[in-house]
């Protein structure tokens, strides 16, 4: 799901290169995409330091 997330915004990032504008909705998905990546890689990292502690300082 991430990895979709992450591709999408890599695609909105070319097409924003072209002179393309976005409809609303699409810049709210885009927002909502880097949001959840942003609170996965958190969450990911609070993870693997509380299941690796003595590994991961």
């Amino acid at each position: 799901m991430m990895t979709l997330a992450a591709l999408m915004i890599v695609y909105q990032g070319v097409a924003l290169s072209q002179p393309v504008r976005l409809t609303p909705y699409e810049t709210k998905v885009i927002e909502l995409a880097l949001i959840s990546l942003l609170i996965g890689l958190t969450i990911g990292i609070i993870h693997l330091r509380a299941r690796f502690k003595e590994i991961v300082m």
